[in-house]
């Protein structure tokens, strides 16, 4: 677990680095740099790992419900995979 409470395996929502929308994801893994995250309906190139400080993580729900799941549109982020 993080210092920020989240878990291996929890379900959470991301920020685009557009700042234009939520996606459902789960944390894969967390370390040093931060949370390592898997978009929920998108393939794994589009894995990235967030820094837990950097406002684009908070728990599933937290924001009203509006994230989106799979190809709703673009996460904007993690492109290279890793």
């Amino acid at each position: 677990e993080s210092d920020d409470g989240f878990s291996v395996g929890e379900m959470i929502e991301v920020q685009d680095t557009a700042k234009t929308g939520w996606y459902v994801a789960r944390v894969l893994g967390l370390t040093e740099d931060g949370a390592k995250i898997h978009y929920m309906g998108w393939k794994a190139r589009f894995d990235e790992v967030i820094p837990l400080d950097s406002g684009r993580l908070r728990r599933e729900g937290v924001g009203g419900g509006g994230a989106r799941r799979g190809r709703g549109g673009r996460p904007l982020a993690g492109r290279g995979g890793l």
